[in-house]
């Protein structure tokens, strides 16, 4: 995350300058099982390096080493820790130093959040998604998330305008 604490308790130093991690809603595990060739929920493929290594391929053909890391598989992340941080932050958005990502520049780009396609368990595709594309994903998996009996923060928050608009889509 950009500007968050320091790794450190009690320290000012700073995280480096392009560390971050992608968040990964609880609702993609349960939906998605083993997505990311693992199961997010077992805290020993979580900490397997072997087993939860893998490639992410980003558009321009360089490859990132990513993992899945925390509790519950909630985050994304690359070895080094700032690859991921540095294409997203410095390549697609053009931030220089520690600028802040906002609402407002990700509009005037088009864009919210970032798409994976999976090749295989060790390969994966990612790339920037449109403005959009992830409530679109949820509403497109929303009967997928009722059937699984998700629950609290398990289950995705859907946009009351954007449930309305949709369903009136697929009536037409």
């Amino acid at each position: 995350m950009r500007h968050s604490k320091s790794k450190s308790k009690g320290s000012n130093i700073p995280r480096p300058e392009y560390e971050i991690e992608i968040r990964i809603s609880t609702w993609i595990h349960h939906i998605f099982p083993k997505f990311f060739g693992i199961n997010a929920f077992d805290k020993n493929q979580i900490k397997n390096e072997k087993l939860n290594d893998f490639d992410l391929i980003l558009p321009d053909g360089r490859v990132l080493r990513g993992r899945i890391k925390q509790e519950g598989g909630k985050s994304l992340q690359t070895n080094p820790q700032g690859a991921l941080g540095e294409w997203i932050l410095k390549d697609i958005l053009g931030l220089k130093g520690r600028k802040i990502v906002t609402w407002e520049l990700l509009d005037n780009l088009g864009i919210d959040s970032l798409k994976i396609i999976k090749i295989d368990n060790k390969h994966f595709k990612i790339t920037v998604a449109e403005t959009g594309a992830y409530e679109k994903f949820k509403l497109d998996n929303r009967e997928n998330i009722i059937r699984a009996g998700l629950k609290g923060i398990q289950r995705p928050y859907f946009r009351p305008e954007l449930v309305q608009e949709f369903e009136e889509r697929n009536l037409d």
